[in-house]
């Protein structure tokens, strides 16, 4: 699959779920310059796909909205909603001056033939977190004091 047919845009950090009826695959489109342009969405026909065929949805989010949007892994076949989550904002000050870190939730939603998603709600955490650490091993793993080296705070 080529990501940008105009030779302009390169993908990265790919994210992949999927439910019952689509398969999504998530991009964060950077410029050949380095930039970050905009996040990029691919819901395949999760039924069309099986069948070797290559039908699907292209859906470029606006910049405002940000990167790293997370399609959920959904194993029951009775959910027809395929939901994703995003690290929002890990460090937010509000007008209280209080510090909490958000996530975005998203869904898409529509027939099969014709996904759309949906920017649902954004949750705030009970502490923040930094979207950028100032050392690489900074993710804690259970039973150990070694921590896991994963680039930042996206999801």
């Amino acid at each position: 699959m080529d990501a940008d047919a105009n030779n302009v845009l390169w993908a990265d950090y790919p994210s992949l779920g999927f439910n019952k009826d689509w398969i999504a695959i998530n991009f964060n489109m950077f410029t050949n310059g380095g930039k970050f342009s905009h996040s990029r969405l691919y819901v395949f026909n999760k039924t069309n796909t099986y069948a070797g065929g290559t039908t699907r949805t292209l859906i470029d989010l606006p910049q405002h909205l940000s990167a790293t949007i997370v399609p959920a892994i959904t194993y029951d076949n009775s959910v027809g909603t395929l939901y994703c989550l995003q690290n929002w904002n890990g460090a937010f000050t509000n007008s209280q001056s209080l510090v909490k870190g958000f996530l975005r939730f998203y869904s898409i939603t529509g027939s099969i033939s014709s996904p759309n998603i949906n920017t649902n709600q954004v949750f705030p955490a009970t502490e923040p977190w930094s979207s950028s650490p100032s050392v690489a091993n900074f993710a804690p793993q259970a039973n150990s004091s070694v921590a896991i080296q994963n680039n930042d705070a996206r999801i």
